[in-house]
């Protein structure tokens, strides 16, 4: 009989470990399931650096909305009206990645733009950030090298 209650006493001890395991693996799916966010970014930057033989410039400044944080745009021109661009905005969270193209024209020393970036990492919380077809557009003063753009999407992390 001791026998018999021994093992019952096992079997109990071992499914209620199981039990405990499977209950914080349940748990860690659960943190670590994705939430879609509508975003909305504004971003004020000024020019750092430009490069005329690679045609890139890189502007900094911070960004206010749904992530309010610090914003770095890397933007190369690829021909006449077109563009690519590559960004990383910090927040306390962690940051998230970017890269996208558009279209571009010029009035004076206005230049606007306007395409679709995807989001494409980040780190911390949007380790997993994912985000297609955001859209993007902004306007920069080439004499005072400001730039303001703004974004709107969906963002997944």
């Amino acid at each position: 009989m001791l026998k018999k209650k021994g093992l019952s006493f096992t079997l109990a001890i071992g499914m209620v470990m199981l039990l405990a395991v499977s209950g914080g693996l349940v748990g860690e799916a659960a943190a670590r399931q994705s939430k879609t966010v509508s975003i909305q970014e504004s971003a004020t930057m000024k020019v750092t650096e430009k490069n005329e033989k690679t045609r890139e410039t890189i502007a900094r400044g911070s960004s206010k909305g749904t992530f309010d944080g610090s914003v770095q745009m890397q933007v190369r021109v690829i021909n006449g009206s077109k563009l690519a661009a590559h960004f990383v905005t910090k927040t306390s969270g962690g940051s998230f990645t970017g890269e996208g193209t558009g279209r571009y024209s010029v009035s004076g020393s206005i230049l606007r733009f306007f395409g679709t970036v995807n989001v494409t990492g980040g780190t911390g919380v949007y380790v997993t950030a994912r985000g297609h077809g955001i859209d993007i557009e902004g306007v920069m003063n080439r004499v005072s090298e400001r730039m303001t753009m703004t974004l709107n999407g969906k963002l997944s992390f």
